[in-house]
């Protein structure tokens, strides 16, 4: 669900708030058409816009002193939140003129949503707070639903569209190829007493150098001066201590589970934004020379990575074996476009005692 997968950054933007006040959950916000938003569900999209704002500024400080896209942060915040209760509306009325249904399925996994982040995870606790009641995290729940269910319905039509030289071009800028090694931090640098060398010399089990740093700056040292990578992807495989303790490699084996393959079964395919890499990490091989070693410290994950990019052209088996997630994320991307064309034709009017709201207030 779209807007429930960055909840997580959502609550890392509000947690620390001190919220003045919040319009009455049950008032309405929003008209169209004879379409409504409530107060409360129009408070979780501007949520959603502020923690979009914070993402632009590169976090919340100086927020509300900054301009974003040419407009006062409070001003972009409120015209976003708009936006976004406008695509609300016409995930709506797509959904109803495509003969859509939720059913019982559709029921419960909302369900299902709402008993998980609403109630177990304590959402409520933050989000009452700023305005938002449960019916209206509900609401935008289904509506996320309907929003991937359109999806569903759309997305042979959205493929077929998609030229080879259009897949192609997206296939060189939203995906790697490269050979690396990971191996963890000594648990010396993962404890809460890192550093300290009381602790240390007290031989507490948790601050004891494990030696992971010492072999990964081995292999490291061997890299760059000219050791070649499938080499050493090898003999680390073979240092079962470090592969129990997490170590891993770019090599592939014939029979295992990976997302996607190669032609070379020392390298690894990897896609902006996918699972199981750090988001930094990802984004930053896109710029990175062809065969040159580098090395990522990923101190969210306590691992020391030495890799370098491979270029992908005449790889067809990665080309392959990657085409039907490509098609899914570009008819994605055309798809939420296309949402936004929707939306624009929308015409609203607003309860501007809700939709001015000071933002600052609300959110410093």
């Amino acid at each position: 669900m779209k807007h429930l997968k960055q909840t997580a950054a959502v609550l890392l933007c509000i947690l620390t708030l001190l919220p003045l006040g919040a319009c009455r959950s049950g008032s309405t916000a929003l008209t169209a058409s004879g379409q409504t938003i409530s107060s409360g569900l129009y408070n979780w999209y501007l949520v959603q816009a502020y923690n979009a704002a914070c993402e632009l500024n590169g976090g919340k400080e100086g927020l509300f002193t900054a301009q974003l896209e040419e407009k006062d942060a409070s001003a972009w915040i409120q015209d976003k939140a708009v936006e976004l209760c406008k695509e609300h509306l016409a995930i709506e009325q797509k959904f109803d003129e495509r003969g859509l249904s939720v059913g019982d399925d559709g029921d419960e996994l909302v369900e299902t949503t709402v008993s998980q982040y609403w109630k177990a995870a304590g959402y409520s606790r933050n989000y009452e707070t700023l305005g938002v009641d449960e019916e209206s995290f509900r609401a935008a729940s289904l509506n996320d639903y309907k929003r991937d269910q359109i999806f569903a319905d759309m997305k042979a039509e959205l493929v077929a569209e998609l030229t080879d030289d259009q897949q192609r071009e997206y296939y060189q800028s939203h995906y790697a190829l490269i050979k690396f090694i990971a191996i963890p931090y000594d648990s010396a640098e993962s404890g809460e007493d890192a550093g300290n060398p009381e602790m240390e010399d007290a031989g507490n089990p948790e601050t004891e150098d494990t030696g992971y740093k010492a072999a990964f700056d081995g292999y490291l040292s061997r890299l760059k001066g000219g050791a070649d990578f499938d080499t050493i992807i090898d003999e680390l495989l073979l240092e079962d201590e470090l592969i129990m303790a997490g170590a891993s490699t770019s090599k592939t084996s014939e029979t295992g589970s990976v997302k996607f393959r190669s032609q070379d079964a020392y390298a690894s395919l990897v896609a902006r934004g996918q699972s199981g890499y750090p988001a930094a990490f990802l984004d930053g091989l896109f710029d990175k020379e062809y065969g040159k070693l580098y090395t990522y410290d990923d101190s969210g994950n306590l691992f020391n990575i030495a890799y370098e990019r491979l270029d992908l052209n005449g790889d067809t088996v990665a080309f392959d074996s990657c085409r039907d997630d490509l098609q899914t994320r570009m008819a994605r991307e055309r798809f939420e476009e296309q949402i936004a064309e929707w939306a624009s034709q929308i015409t609203v009017e607003e309860n501007t005692g809700v939709t001015k709201q000071n933002v600052e207030e609300k959110f410093s």
